[in-house]
């Protein structure tokens, strides 16, 4: 063989090798950017999640005693207007609220809940609020029925459903404890029918002690609120603002937003049977670390789990 012709397939060859080198090179490259890219967004998912439950909790904690929202309510000697309007005025108190709170009077006291929390209700950010005496009995309850009919809603004032507690085994034992609480308490909670069904609800809870006419707190106790939000709504809102799946594991289900539709199946990808509930079955099956993975390879999906909120933390948050 001339030396020329060997010259030449050296070089050939040399050059084969250096372009596959770079295409090894750019393809690496592209690797690290994609990876580098979706844990930027990872990150940034993750932060949304936890600064929307934290700004619903906020919200809610405006209306204790002494939140932005409550702190009027709260005040024997305020007369609210809201309430005059709807022809429900107080007599040995300014605010027909308290009174109907201190003297148990069940129909206007739910009449008037109804009219402070309406908008709050109609804008999802509250889906329940009961009141309960100094004793713990319930005097009243209220519910945002919209919700009833839809995925798995769970009606909290039926007499049939219950609030279980993460640490406390009853909602007098819950109580009890936040009455030694001049603070708003925060937490998670399940709600759960008699068939076992459940969903989750972020709370806060506070008690309510009658102010004197400087505002501030006397020794007599009127009662405690629990005021709630569905986590299904803000699940709802988060897929709508970032435009990613949502779901929570807990207790060995997996509980969705409420208006999520299902990815469609396609053939195309070669794989059968492919929607939402599917991937859900294959990662309570399998678990986060062992579930099938190609189910997200060929959807084009990614898959991340945080804390459901900063300071309570019953199970996760998923998202695809």
């Amino acid at each position: 063989m001339l030396v020329r012709t060997q010259i030449l397939i050296f070089g050939l060859i040399g050059n084969i090798i250096i372009a596959g080198i770079l295409l090894y090179m750019n393809v690496q490259n592209q690797n690290i950017q994609e990876k580098s890219s979706n844990n930027q967004y990872t990150s940034i998912v993750e932060s949304a999640w936890v600064q929307s439950i934290d700004n619903s909790f906020a919200n809610m904690n405006s209306w204790g005693p002494n939140g932005e929202k409550g702190e009027q309510y709260w005040n024997p000697y305020i007369e609210i207007g809201l309430f005059t309007e709807i022809g429900i005025e107080g007599f040995d108190y300014s605010n027909a609220l308290i009174e109907s709170f201190d003297q148990e009077l069940r129909g206007d006291l739910f009449i008037l809940v109804d009219e402070m929390f309406l908008d709050e209700i109609d804008e999802g950010n509250i889906s329940f609020i009961k009141f309960f005496n100094e004793t713990n009995e319930e005097l009243t309850c209220l519910y945002a029925f919209d919700w009833a009919d839809v995925g798995n809603s769970i009606d909290v004032c039926g007499d049939n459903n219950k609030l279980n507690y993460l640490r406390d085994d009853s909602t007098t034992d819950f109580l009890e404890k936040i009455k030694k609480r001049m603070s708003v308490t925060n937490e998670v909670i399940y709600a759960q029918e008699s068939s076992g069904n459940i969903n989750l609800h972020q709370i806060v809870a506070f008690p309510i002690y009658l102010k004197n006419e400087f505002g501030f707190n006397t020794d007599k106790l009127l009662g405690s609120v629990i005021i709630g939000r569905d986590l299904r709504q803000s699940m709802t809102v988060f897929e709508s603002d970032l435009g990613v799946r949502t779901g929570i594991i807990s207790q060995d289900k997996i509980i969705d937003a409420v208006f999520s539709d299902e990815f469609s199946q396609d053939n195309s990808l070669g794989i059968n049977n492919i929607s939402f509930n599917y991937i859900k079955e294959d990662i309570l099956k399998n678990g986060l670390e062992n579930m099938d993975s190609k189910n997200f390879e060929a959807l084009g999906l990614s898959l991340t789990s945080v804390p459901v909120a900063s300071t309570v933390n019953p199970d996760f948050a998923l998202f695809f």
